[in-house]
């Protein structure tokens, strides 16, 4: 990010929309911010238009204009969103009845997180069964 940009950033301190340019740069992942009617920040979008819901809303407005302390907020809530996202994927992915329905239902990064947490799981119970044999009909069972 150049200087020029971040005073940009620092300049809008009335204006929390107007940031929504520079936010690819500032966090690798969000393309737009989600503000509500009320200017409050319920979530954010991919540059594929996936939407993460934030576990907990964030207020420009009430930091009194203090950019630098809601794009503070931004970074916090994101992470346990994406947590909380991640966590909720797979427990959905435990109860799934299809995973090619599953796989469309939740965003790309938490069915990507979930399917690596699930192969891990499934290589390590076929180990702990029958050692190599076990890993070989689990990798017979993949293809």
């Amino acid at each position: 990010m150049s200087s020029e940009e971040l005073l940009e950033i620092l300049a809008e301190t009335k204006e929390p929309l107007r940031v929504q340019p520079h936010l690819k740069k500032c966090f690798e992942g969000i393309n737009t911010l989600d503000f509500d009617d009320a200017k409050k920040i319920q979530g954010m979008f991919s540059a594929e238009k996936e939407h993460v819901k934030f576990i907990k809303e964030i207020d420009p407005i009430a930091t009194k204009g203090a950019v630098e302390q809601w794009l503070r907020d931004v970074e916090a809530v994101m992470s346990s969103s994406v947590r909380d996202c991640i966590d909720r994927a797979n427990q959905a992915l435990k109860k799934a009845a299809s995973r090619d329905i599953w796989v469309t239902e939740w965003q790309g990064q938490a069915v990507l997180a979930c399917s690596m947490m699930q192969w891990t799981q499934d290589a390590e119970e076929a180990m702990k069964k029958s050692g190599i044999h076990g890993l070989e009909i689990f990798y017979d069972q993949l293809n």
